[in-house]
């Protein structure tokens, strides 16, 4: 883990430094601008095959000549593209190009390096000197015979610093082949698979990559469209039931509506309110009628009682002797024979009210009947609701159109199917043919390793050689410490001669040349292909510019990708391409970066899955709306309203008989009848006086008119109780005859709204108005779906296809192929160890062939210094 954390992380450094501007990479080369529509994002189309751009886009990426880029051109200024962002990436051109050049100018330094050790060896035929030390070359003996200051000090320092590099790029190359071992074993195990438990981890082989893709890919899919069918079917459901409900309602108002045009229930309530005030009324008129009643019946009592006073008083004087010749008793006797009721019977006349109260409740009845007949035509109306509303229900019938959206889910997972189907095919595939090669790679891996470790094993046996031969003489220390007394040996002779420099360095060059060849090419395409190309795929600030690319691909592709599902019945559904695919899935469906649940449909750009206003304007609907409209007139019309209500000539019958009734009511005789000054007692009592003083004479005995006095003071004591009861009975005729023209008013505004009623009741004008009001609920119903459907419809959407699962697939897809720890960053990681391998071997060879020839000539000269003491 170690070791792949450091490639990654090399890596990305690497990617740091190359990349400078986002300018579209690959996007400028893969993809042509088929057309421009005016208004609109241009249209683009893969490319075909390796054409002239394309070779001149990688010619001028590496001669760093000004690349074209005309699909960041064609990219609005807000995604970083336009003038202004060629321009920047013109102006800072990422360093891909540079890779290649450094590679390349490195291996021929080491090309140089190796032709100069074959000058220094002097590879071709030059003059050389034979030993007991061995030969050497012309450099060599030239450098024996200089001479200046402190040769033997300065030959002894280069030949230290000779043996130090050898050892360090010894080292070095070691653990750089290590290190290639290692990565190629990261690589070769990135291609096999390598099962993993069940956790959040990024998988880090090819095929477990795929296969996690697949069943995350499968998960969403399943998921979505189980879920996604159940969550459609519940919000459908509440969307009609709402609909209905709605419809309900309307009807209710239309109802209502269609009565405040008809006026009906107006002309009932002021119908009832006259009803009521005459019955009131009436019962006023019968408490008169019980007042004159009871005065009548007052007026025969007296009128019964005085004939009986006139009856004793005969009988008394009758008993009074000479009565005849007695000219007082005969006044008294002829006064009481004559003395009768001041007021007269026939004055107190009880039919003129009975024959009114009889009237006023004809009156009442013939009232009640027509207001009986409003009454029922409301209820009529009310109850015609609920056959409205099933008619409504069944012409438009919402659940049998919104059923069609069934075949887009039914298409939805067929389409799935198929596509899981060549995914899984595909990573069979993979799973299948990539164990076939691994082996081969693997092998191939191994042999370059085993070139390398053949090199190194060389490097080390040559190292060994010449590190002892240094430490067994001491060659790098003081010329007086150093034992130098046997020739060389023969495996001195094999690592410091001529033929063993020449060879190898002749060699070097060809297997350098092909290194370079291959590592510069191979570093240039991993590197364009991250730099230029992956990173439109993962990083999010570069995902934008291939979203604009792909939108257009996707809306050109997007019918053929949808099927038929939305096409036909289902045509209200949503059916514009999605936008910006690859940022929803890189971003917008991160569970990280979202705190709830998105969508995947809300996330590319969807806002409703169902156009409310494509379903309220289908013909279905329409039709359906009309029809219900036909119906509900018809409906209407067989309710027979006009027909119902009372006619105009039994309204203006009503009105007539009452106002004969209130016309033929006169009281003024009996208000004048009732007048309580006509019961006037005082001759009565003046009587009683005069009949009490001739009862007390002394030729009278009391006891004979005593009875007929009583009798006489009773009926006086009558006649004031009646005179209370007329001054009653007159006031509550007065207020009678004041109140009976009050009761016309309320009688003729409510014979107004019913006539008004039985004219808006004509059938012509009453379809008319119908049909107002049913347009008027069809308004409201339709603007109440666009209302309600959307809002439910975007809840929906917003909740269909939770696209986390969809991110993860994306993400364990891209993660082994373009992440930080993917294939094409470990192949490139494992690129740049084998260019360090190459280089540094070839430095280890160069330092080695420089130190056995500085050996060389350390052991000659200190031999000749020894020769001489």
């Amino acid at each position: 883990m170690g070791l792949q954390f450091s490639l990654i992380a090399t890596v990305a450094a690497v990617m740091t430094w190359v990349i400078r501007t986002e300018n579209g990479g690959l996007l400028n080369v893969l993809f042509r601008i088929v057309a421009t529509p005016l208004g609109q994002d241009p249209q683009f189309s893969l490319i075909s095959k390796l054409d002239e751009p394309v070779v001149g886009y990688f010619k001028n990426m590496l001669l760093f000549k000004p690349v074209p880029l005309p699909i960041l051109q064609a990219m609005p200024e807000s995604l970083g593209g336009g003038q202004a962002g060629v321009d920047s990436a013109h102006a800072n051109p990422n360093r891909g190009p540079n890779i290649f050049w450094i590679t390349v100018a490195t291996f021929l330094l080491a090309i140089v390096l190796i032709v100069l050790i074959q000058v220094i060896n002097s590879c071709c035929c030059c003059y050389k000197k034979k030993g007991h030390h061995g030969s050497m070359n012309a450099l060599q003996m030239a450098a024996l015979r200089s001479d200046f200051r402190n040769k033997q000090l300065i030959f002894r320092i280069v030949y230290t610093v000779l043996l130090i590099l050898a050892l360090v790029f010894l080292a070095v190359s070691i653990i750089l082949l290590i290190v290639y071992f290692s990565s190629a074993g990261l690589v070769v195990s990135y291609l096999e698979t390598n099962p993993q438990p069940p956790t959040n981890h990024t998988p880090i082989s090819l095929p477990d990559g795929l296969r996690a893709t697949i069943s995350h890919a499968s998960s969403f899919v399943s998921n979505g469209i189980a879920n996604g069918r159940t969550l459609t079917k519940r919000v459908l459901n509440e969307f009609i039931q709402q609909t209905d409900d709605k419809i309900y309602a309307e009807v209710l108002d239309a109802i209502e509506r269609l009565l405040g045009y008809l006026g009906v229930r107006n002309a009932l309530k002021k119908g009832e309110k006259t009803v009521e005030a005459m019955k009131t009324f009436s019962s006023y008129v019968n408490s008169v009628y019980g007042d004159i009643a009871s005065l009548h019946n007052a007026t025969v009592s007296l009128d019964k009682e005085l004939t009986d006073v006139r009856v004793s008083y005969a009988e008394a004087f009758g008993k009074v002797s000479n009565c005849n010749a007695w000219e007082e008793c005969q006044k008294l006797n002829a006064t009481v024979a004559k003395f009768k009721s001041p007021v007269s019977l026939n004055a107190v006349n009880t039919t003129v009210i009975k024959t009114f109260g009889e009237g006023l409740n004809r009156t009442i009845g013939n009232l009640s009947r027509p207001l009986e007949e409003v009454r029922e035509t409301i209820t009529k109306l009310q109850n015609s609701t609920k056959e409205i509303l099933d008619t409504l229900k069944t012409q438009l019938n919402l659940a049998q159109i919104l059923d069609q959206i069934e075949p887009f889910w039914n298409d939805a997972q067929s389409q799935s199917e198929k596509l899981l189907k060549e995914l899984n095919d595909m990573i069979r595939s993979v799973e299948t043919q990539v164990p076939k090669y691994v082996k081969y790679i693997r092998i191939g891996f191994y042999v370059v390793g085993g070139v390398f470790a053949a090199m190194m094993v060389i490097a080390t046996l040559i190292a060994t050689r010449l590190v002892y031969r240094a430490v067994r003489d001491r060659l790098f220390a003081d010329p007086n410490t150093v034992s130098i007394g046997s020739t060389n040996s023969k495996w001195d002779n094999v690592v410091c001669s001529k033929s063993s420099v020449c060879c190898c360095s002749v060699l070097f060059i060809p297997i350098l040349l092909m290194f370079a060849a291959i590592i510069a090419v191979l570093l240039f395409a991993l590197t364009t292909i991250s730099s230029e190309g992956c990173m439109y795929v993962v990083r999010e600030s570069a995902v934008n510019k291939s979203d604009f690319v792909v939108n257009s691909l996707v809306a050109e592709q997007w019918k053929s990708l949808i099927g038929d599902a939305v096409g036909g019945t289902a045509d209200f559904l949503n059916t514009s391409p999605p936008r910006n695919i690859l940022l929803a899935l890189t971003r917008t469906c991160n569970r990280e970066s979202s705190e709830h649940v998105v969508g995947l449909l809300s996330a590319v750009g969807y806002q409703s899955l169902i156009s409310v206003s494509k379903l309220v304007n289908r013909p279905e609907v329409i039709q359906g709306i009309q029809q219900g409209r036909e119906a509900v007139l018809k409906q209407i019309g067989s309710l027979n309203i006009s027909g119902n209500l009372p006619s105009e000539a039994e309204i203006e019958e009503i009105q007539k008989k009452l106002n004969e009734t209130i016309t033929n009511l006169t009281l003024n005789e009996l208000i004048n009848t009732t007048n309580p000054d006509y019961m006037n007692t005082s001759s009565f009592e003046i009587l009683l006086k005069k009949m009490e003083q001739f009862a007390a004479l002394s030729n009278i005995t009391n006891a004979t008119f005593e009875k007929p006095n009583a009798a006489l003071s009773r009926a006086i004591e009558t006649m004031v109780g009646i005179k209370s009861q007329m001054a009653n009975t007159r006031k509550s005729l007065q207020t009678l005859n004041a109140q009976k023209p009050n009761i016309l008013g309320p009688l003729h505004e409510a014979i107004n709204s019913l006539k008004l009623s039985r004219d808006a009741a004509e059938s012509a004008k009453l379809t008319k108005e119908v049909g107002v009001q049913y347009d008027r609920l069809a308004k409201n119903l339709a603007d109440y779906m666009k209302v309600d459907g959307g809002r439910r419809f975007e809840g929906l959407t917003a909740s269909l296809f939770p696209c986390a699962e969809a991110h993860a697939a994306y993400s364990a897809a891209m993660g082994v192929t373009c992440g930080e720890a993917g294939g094409v960053s470990l192949l490139l990681g494992l690129s740049y160890v084998l260019a360090l391998n190459v280089l540094f071997l070839t430095f280890l060879y160069f330092a080695l062939f420089n130190l056995a020839f500085f050996q060389a000539l350390q052991v000659h000269m200190l031999s000749d210094i020894s020769g001489e003491e």
